[in-house]
């Protein structure tokens, strides 16, 4: 089945050169997919024009099907099929990871959902590619102790790619982008001779512009000429209660789709999670330790109370049963409370007071530092 008279050529729609590299066709098909997706772009045209994109990226990206077009055009292809339908599943299944790959890392919802909408009359689902499910992508995200263990919302800040709002996907200054004078727009250069009293007529693509028809005289200062800036969204998700260090968990975004969350478990400065136990350093001042006190802190799940007796060296710990994680079988793990003595940054009289400690301590000290002595 021919359709030659009826399809724009894959490379200009695509606005590559015909020797552009799989990088060059990659970038191309981020820049225009950012223009036309559905979920973006509302006018009435964008679903037509980012199926066409889509189908023009989807052959020249697969290496066998780019080489029958450039020898035989679209009869190359669609000809081995019987109906364009037929022609446009074969296409997309070979190349659909790439698609998924290229609209997941520009922060567009699930590949399945739009392909079945956009391509109902292709015969698309997941049977069409083989019964596999593409790959959701995955962003961790650090949750505060507190937050892990009652649950509650956690802000996900993620990454996405934006057309330039300053030129709008051209890659230069506004005003900086002007007709190629070499090919006059069309992209391609015809060179006529003749040779033996034959006329020869041979079409290259312009060296000026690389087929674009269009040179960038300066560069966008926005987006230093990629078409596209990196932004990052701001997403509010609500995590379960008790959740575990390195736990997935699936939401639907608006604005991302489906997405998961690796959720890691963040302390802070005190507090460590290690099993169903928590780790938690508390500091406390010579005196106390000298003389024993009683420290009281907010935990994740309340206040803790914790009798320090007199002489506690440094480093001792004390354990407060049944304070910890709640583990697989209903119980809960401890809280381990780890004394640090810190000297606090006090006034002049306090040093006044600690040089008074010295004069006692220091002849104590040289006593017991005696003993130390290689054997």
């Amino acid at each position: 089945m021919s359709t030659a008279g009826k399809k724009k050529d894959y490379y200009e729609i695509l606005g590559v050169p015909r020797n552009a590299t799989k990088e060059e066709i990659k970038r191309a098909y981020r820049r225009l997919a950012l223009q036309w997706h559905p979920d973006r772009n509302k006018s009435p045209e964008a679903e037509e024009r980012f199926k066409e994109i889509t189908e023009a990226y989807s052959v020249l990206i697969d290496d066998e099907k780019r080489r029958l077009y450039d020898l035989y055009g679209h009869d190359g292809l669609s000809g081995q099929y019987a109906s364009q339908q037929e022609f446009q599943r074969e296409a997309f299944r070979s190349s659909w990871r790439d698609i998924e790959e290229v609209l997941r890392d520009l922060g567009f919802g699930p590949f399945d959902s739009l392909f079945e909408r956009l391509f109902r009359d292709v015969g698309f689902g997941w049977f069409g590619f083989g019964g596999e499910r593409a790959p959701e992508r995955v962003y961790e995200v650090r949750v505060g102790l507190r937050e892990a263990f009652n649950g509650g919302r956690v802000r996900l800040r993620v990454p996405v790619e934006e057309v330039c709002g300053r030129c709008n996907g051209t890659g230069a200054e506004p005003g900086h982008l002007r007709i190629c004078r070499d090919c006059n727009g069309s992209g391609q250069v015809v060179y006529r001779r003749v040779s033996a009293g034959v006329f020869m007529t041979t079409v290259t693509t312009c060296r000026s512009c690389m087929g674009r028809g269009k040179v960038v005289e300066k560069a966008c200062n926005a987006c230093s000429g990629r078409g596209v800036v990196r932004l990052e969204r701001e997403v509010d998700v609500r995590i379960p209660r008790v959740i575990e260090d390195g736990q997935l968990v699936e939401v639907d975004d608006r604005n991302l789709g489906r997405v998961r969350l690796l959720l890691r478990i963040d302390g802070g400065r005190h507090f460590r999670k290690v099993g169903q136990d928590v780790h938690v350093r508390v500091p406390i001042t010579p005196s106390e330790a000298v003389l024993g006190t009683e420290v009281r802190f907010e935990s994740f799940d309340g206040t803790v109370t914790v009798r320090i007796p007199p002489g506690t060296r440094s480093g001792t710990k004390f354990v407060v049963r049944g304070r910890g994680w709640w583990g697989r079988d209903g119980g809960r793990g401890d809280l381990v409370v780890r004394v640090t003595v810190v000297p606090p940054e006090g006034s002049p009289e306090l040093r006044e007071r600690y040089a008074e400690i010295f004069g006692i301590e220091s002849s104590i000290g040289r006593r017991m530092r005696e003993g130390i002595r290689p054997t």
